[in-house]
């Protein structure tokens, strides 16, 4: 029987290692064209808001003379699926995770449109190498740490109210 740290650790990475054939499975039936569409359309109205003239048909975004394509990758799965997982396998009832993921899972929705907003923004006002830039290396980084900073805010949470109940978490 492996000691209680050992074991949690296990339990955490195979949690992770389970959501992570889920999403390789899920994937391709949950970044629909459908979810493409409504991606291309928040987007639209992010970048008008900024200024841009951009419009959507279908998966496209359209800005002036400039075009972007709204791919399954941009529907924001990787994001959604490495919080849900980070908030399967750590520490909890499945209530808590539940009630932490109904403001997770939005949130990391509106950070993925955020990252496709700059990246079609830094197409349209600067070209193609801005655009990969921002894209391809800045926001990938980004991802990864919103994913960590949502999570590590949810367990201060969770922290500090069992530490106003007097419970051990």
């Amino acid at each position: 029987m492996l000691p209680r740290k050992q074991a949690e650790a296990v339990r955490f990475l195979s949690v992770l290692l389970v959501f992570g054939a889920l999403f390789h499975l899920l994937q391709p039936h949950l970044a629909t064209e459908w979810s493409q569409e409504a991606v291309a359309h928040h987007s639209s109205i992010i970048l008008r808001a900024w200024g841009v003239p951009a419009t959507n048909a279908g998966r496209i975004v359209r800005m002036g003379d400039v075009r972007g394509l709204v791919v399954p990758e941009c529907v924001g799965l990787y994001g959604i699926f490495a919080v849900a997982a980070l908030f399967a396998a750590g520490p909890g009832k499945a209530r808590e995770k539940l009630k932490g993921l109904a403001w997770a899972i939005p949130l990391m929705y509106a950070v993925n449109l955020l990252r496709l907003s700059t990246s079609f923004y830094s197409f349209y006002a600067y070209g193609m190498e801005a655009f990969a830039l921002i894209h391809g290396i800045l926001w990938k980084t980004i991802l990864v740490l919103s994913s960590a900073i949502i999570w590590g805010a949810w367990l201060r949470s969770r922290k500090a109210t069992s530490e106003k109940a007097g419970k051990a978490i």
